[in-house]
């Protein structure tokens, strides 16, 4: 269903929003190799669990909306091949878990919103691997 949807953003487009879609459950395999999509947005769309490298085939995105989903556990591994993404957002999702490793492969990510996610607490070393990190 998601290559389907992504079709569009193919040929120069930048942006992709899948936003309001029931997609429950986000695998790198259902995104294909898209050089120049640098926006994806997913905002509503009944997300409940990022699988290791959900993204790892959109090396090139820069801004990354999860906002208003289900999200519950971000862990290890889940952004690896994400090096160029600069803005997460992962406001409004009842997360309860940050694995320590949750952020690792994010060197460029300046802005993380984590705003209403009602995080009781942080592993130590969280924020370790995002030495560009100026906006929480």
């Amino acid at each position: 269903m998601i290559p389907y949807l992504l079709k569009t953003v193919e040929g120069g487009n930048e942006g992709g929003d899948l936003s309001g879609n029931k997609l429950h459950i986000l695998q790198k395999s259902d995104f294909p190799e898209l050089r120049h999509l640098n926006t994806l947005l997913l905002t509503s769309s009944e997300v409940t669990l990022l699988k290791t490298e959900a993204f790892g085939n959109l090396m090139y995105l820069k801004q990354l909306y999860l906002t208003n989903n289900r999200i519950s556990v971000i862990t290890n591994g889940t952004f690896w091949s994400n090096t160029n993404l600069k803005l997460l957002v992962l406001s409004h999702n009842p997360l309860s878990v940050l694995s320590s490793g949750a952020f690792v492969g994010l060197l460029n990510l300046e802005d993380l919103d984590l705003r209403e996610c009602g995080l009781q607490t942080l592993p130590p070393s969280v924020f370790d691997d995002l030495p560009r990190l100026s906006s929480l």
